[in-house]
């Protein structure tokens, strides 16, 4: 019996998946998985990426023993790391912003608003590359697009 292709379309959860398994490599269940990553290790490193460098260093740092300790490589495959310091240092900076020249932390209210300040000339330049956040809808504005990934048996 004779089996139709079958795309999945998904998240970018689907960076996590392991697509050496079996079922995505079978030529007789065609099946393909079809995402757009957040942070796409492959595509940050890529010469076309016009902040590979900020990826590189950072890829560099992460793998370098610090105090003793170091996250395994492994760990960028995903791009969650990439992520998460992103957005631990976006906090940062707008915790930094909020609190000015004074001793008092800030309360919630003045670090969410300093989030909607990284815009035009106030950028955060991070390990996935300079990115804004607009002040209308709250996404991110990054130099350069993520591309859609295909995986499995099944290509376009």
């Amino acid at each position: 019996m004779p089996h139709h292709p079958i795309t999945v379309v998904t998240g970018s959860d689907a960076a996590t998946v392991n697509f050496e398994i079996e079922g995505l490599n079978d030529p007789s269940a065609p099946i393909s998985v079809l995402y757009v990553p957040l942070a796409d290790p492959d595509q940050l490193a890529d010469s076309a990426n016009p902040d590979q460098t900020l990826y590189k260093d950072f890829a560099t740092e992460f793998t370098t023993t610090h105090h003793g300790q170091e996250f395994d490589k492994t760990h960028l495959a995903s791009g969650w790391a990439v992520m998460a310091h992103d957005a631990l240092l976006t906090a940062r900076l707008a915790v930094r912003n909020a609190t000015g020249t004074s001793q008092t932390p800030p309360n919630v209210r003045a670090v969410a608003d300093q989030l909607y300040l990284f815009d035009s000339l106030n950028v955060v330049t991070g390990a996935g590359g300079v990115f804004r956040i607009d002040p209308q809808s709250g996404n991110r504005k990054g130099n350069h697009d993520p591309k859609a990934v295909h995986k499995g048996t099944r290509r376009p």
